[in-house]
């Protein structure tokens, strides 16, 4: 017989008795379990053993002081990370991982009741750096990040999962919870009878998932490794002590206890520790989301404050069973988020009633987590499973889910970045208390503790912080966002947040250290990839520094943007750049930066190496084009921002108009002729700009369209550039509809369809009320009666609303019926 594997009955009692032996113990727990926690908490209380070994890496055992801190408030973690030098080619040198605790998890309990009777205790398992090596054969790579312990095991055994089918089951959660978690009631003590039948019974559900895995996976996977690993820091603690005169207790997961004892008896000589590299290991926060088994996390519960309010139950710290708490909740959240269906009082009356009567029909001592969905399912539900079950059974998981966050104490010691990041959130007001997203809206003109929040929200997200996300913002690239005044912010803190920090703490002791490193890493990126030759890759870079409200680098910045800007051939990179850096100077004052000095000169360079572009401009490139002709659309809107912004001022403009009218004058008039579309546009930017009168845009309308282009295709090419840079024509000037229509009544029918994609093109950028607008001149022209209208003032947010819900709906039941792509292909 294999030493892992059961095959009979008498396997199993030889199983039992090595687990139990007189002076060394062993618990076989499954991580995050209540159940196990309960037994295992009093079995130390009984047995108080002098030694305790749990399972985790060898290395966290100089904070087991930490970790039973009174002052620390579970969810928490070790957060472990460390340098890579042994890296494959193309992998991350930088690996780090999470070990997470909760009240309820049993190393965590173990050492807490550890310290309460003075028990020796320390982790025993292979570090961190030996378990990637080892996970490298099997994985041939290793994520960057993760959780350092799982119950992959148990999920995926053809054994479990056939047992659960058979016990009426949905999964092995639930047979789980069925057999372990809803068996512990507070009004019946744990004596030691009870342990240890608890202990067998879990020992033989991990062993008949062991059965699945053959030698070869465990060895690949880096299983028996750990587990050689353990048996022998085991063996060590029994040949250092008397062990007839001391009690050692061994707490690991139930998939590594049944092979431990056999192989402590087998060894012969100690493994050679070898070096490893240096593991920086710190205390973080965490929280009940990142815990969730729903949410992704291997070895969670699902439901983690389910299982919290259950812990407190049997623990007697609340007098209540966690069932009615929690469908009381659901329904308070279902009328806070406003559902359709209301859920009276009577109908949590009735879900708390079937959820007892389920449990007590399946011969549970306890509700589970199933118990509480069948209940909102059957009682809460009015209507459809698939649409109005869905948002109910959403509001039952968060709520199962919770959003707890856990707390340090002060003594516990983090890396400066960190405590930086937490102090200055807190002197800035932003709260580190909840995981769900914020919305968080910024008067970043007005109000002066709104632009320093601003320039911290910018810090964090160009270092690529998850703690916060830009909306929307007056954007540096549009015209008309010159009168937006609000930045908006989505904003959450996870445990993420904080390990990020972590990891980029090699780089700076504070976050600006850390900008200032990026924006090295950032210009020698633009540098390789020949973008530091790019003027719109430069100012947008310029933008964010700006942003953020650093100025060490500004100067030198700026003067490479003047070098580029000099030598920049490409018109769409530099009217973009044109467009950030008028911005720029109008929010100097704003953004309180006093190295924008210069500024102004590197725009009005900019503007006047625009200008000498569009006299060179030859192309035909169609693409090219119709990037040109979404930027030439906001020259004139930067031309009459400017110029109203000159009024205001009494000052000279640094915009010389003049200019950019000359050279627009000066292409129209040379050989070749630009390509239609370009005509149009340049002639359509003078006409806004008031070089052109009403009856030189009705003749050059008539000219281009009869005489100067002989293909239908350019007389359609010229009207696109001429409505791309002066839009408002389609309604102001009733010659330009005629004379389309006229030209469209001269097509053929082949011509006609021909050019439709062509004509179709000419209205794309319109909105559904410039459409109507369009369409009423069209009905006047031909005395038509109106086609009606696209655009409805009359909406209401319910109604949008409603449409809302009823759209997600639908796309929900097409994605579970698999016609998901037949959404996404009508979109296209």
């Amino acid at each position: 017989m294999k030493p892992t594997t059961i095959q009979d009955l008498s396997d199993f009692n030889e199983l039992f008795a090595t687990i139990s032996s007189e002076n060394i113990k062993y618990f076989p727990v499954r991580h995050h379990s209540p159940a196990c926690s309960y037994f295992l908490k009093h079995y130390i209380q009984k047995l108080e053993p002098d030694y305790i070994l749990v399972e985790g890496p060898h290395h966290f055992s100089h904070l087991i002081p930490q970790i039973t801190d009174d002052d620390l408030k579970p969810p928490f973690a070790i957060y472990t990370t460390f340098e890579n030098k042994k890296t494959k080619q193309g992998e991350e040198g930088r690996q780090s991982s999470f070990y997470p605790f909760c009240d309820y998890s049993p190393e965590l309990v173990a050492l807490r009741a550890g310290k309460e009777i003075g028990a020796h205790m320390e982790f025993f398992d292979l570090g961190f750096p030996e378990q990637i090596e080892n996970e490298r054969t099997f994985y041939g790579n290793t994520p960057k990040l993760g959780a350092l312990i799982d119950d992959v095991y148990l999920r995926r055994s053809v054994y479990l999962q056939s047992l659960a089918k058979n016990a009426g089951c949905r999964d092995e959660d639930e047979l789980w919870d069925h057999w372990f978690e809803s068996r512990v009631k507070p009004d019946e003590p744990a004596n030691i009878e009870h342990t240890l039948q608890f202990i067998n019974h879990v020992a033989a559900y991990c062993a008949m998932a062991r059965r699945d895995y053959t030698d070869e996976m465990l060895q690949a996977e880096g299983t028996f490794a750990r587990e050689k690993f353990m048996a022998e820091r085991i063996a060590e603690l029994i040949d250092s002590v008397a062990v007839d005169d001391t009690n050692i207790l061994i707490v690991t997961g139930g998939f590594h206890t049944i092979a431990l004892p056999r192989l402590v008896k087998k060894h012969k000589k100690l493994s050679k520790i070898r070096k490893s590299p240096e593991c920086d290991n710190y205390l973080i926060q965490y929280s009940f989301d990142q815990i969730d088994r729903l949410s992704g996390y291997g070895a969670g519960m699902p439901s983690p404050y389910f299982h919290q309010l259950n812990w407190d139950y049997i623990n007697k710290k609340i007098s209540e069973p966690p069932v009615s708490t929690l469908l009381t909740e659901i329904a308070r959240q279902s009328t806070k988020k406003k559902l359709d269906q209301k859920i009276s009082t009577a109908d949590t009356i009735q879900a708390l009633v079937q959820a007892n009567t389920m449990a007590s029909l399946k011969g549970r001592k306890a509700v589970t987590r199933e118990d509480i969905f069948d209940a909102v399912r059957s009682c809460y539900v009015k209507g459809s499973i698939e649409i109005e079950g869905l948002r109910i059974l959403e509001i039952a998981k968060n709520t199962l889910s919770g959003d707890r966050i856990g707390q340090l104490p002060s003594t516990v010691s983090l890396p400066p970045v960190l405590q930086e990041f937490k102090r200055h959130c807190e002197s800035l007001g932003i709260k580190l208390d909840q995981v769900h997203r914020k919305r968080w809206v910024l008067d970043i003109y007005r109000k002066t503790k709104h632009q320093k929040i601003s320039r911290w929200l910018h810090c964090l997200n160009f270092i690529g912080s998850p703690f916060a996300r830009l909306v929307s913002s007056p954007q540096f690239f549009s015209g008309s966002s010159i009168k937006l005044t609000q930045e908006e912010w989505e904003i959450s803190w996870s445990p993420l947040v904080d390990s990020h920090l972590i990891d980029l703490s090699i780089h700076g002791v504070s976050i600006k250290e850390i900008c200032l490193y990026r924006l090295k890493e950032r210009q020698s990126a633009l540098v390789q990839t020949g973008e530091s030759r790019d003027a719109m890759a430069m100012v947008t870079l310029l933008v964010e520094i700006c942003r953020m409200g650093i100025q060490e680098t500004m100067d030198t910045l700026m003067g490479d943007i003047q070098v580029v800007l000099n030598e920049e051939e490409n018109l769409v990179h530099q009217i973009s750049a044109l467009q950030q850096l008028l911005m720029l100077g109008s929010l100097k004052p704003l953004l309180n930066l006093t190295s924008l000095a210069g500024v102004e000169e590197i725009y009005v360079l900019c503007y006047q190496r625009i200008c000498y572009l569009l006299r060179l401009i030859i192309t035909d490139d169609t693409d090219y084009i119709r990037e040109i002709l979404q930027n030439l659309s906001t020259m004139r809107e930067l031309i009459v921002a400017s110029d109203a912004e000159t009024e205001l001022s009494d000052n000279d403009s640094t915009i010389d108009r003049q200019l950019l009218i000359d050279s627009l004058e000066h292409r129209l008039s040379e050989k070749p002729m630009l390509y239609p579309v370009l005509y149009g546009a340049y002639f359509g930017l003078l006409y806004g700009l008031g070089q052109k009168t009403d009856r030189e845009l009705t003749d050059t309308i008539n000219v281009q369209f009869l005489s100067a282009y002989s293909k239908p295709a350019e007389r359609v090419g010229f009207f696109y550039g001429l409505i791309s840079t002066h839009r408002d024509l389609l309604w102001h000037h009733e010659d330009i509809i005629k004379t389309l229509s006229d030209l469209l009544e001269q097509w053929s029918d082949h011509e006609f369809l021909t050019l439709l994609p062509e004509v179709r093109l000419v209205f794309s950028e319109l909105t559904p009320n410039e459409i109507d607008r369009v369409a009423e001149n069209i009905s006047d022209i031909h005395n038509t009666a109106p086609i009606g209208t696209l655009y409805h003032d009359d909406i209401n947010d319910e109604i949008l609303m409603w449409n809302v819900n009823l759209s997600m709906q639908v796309s929900e039941i097409l994605n579970k019926q698999g016609l998901g792509d037949w959404i996404s292909q009508g979109k296209k």
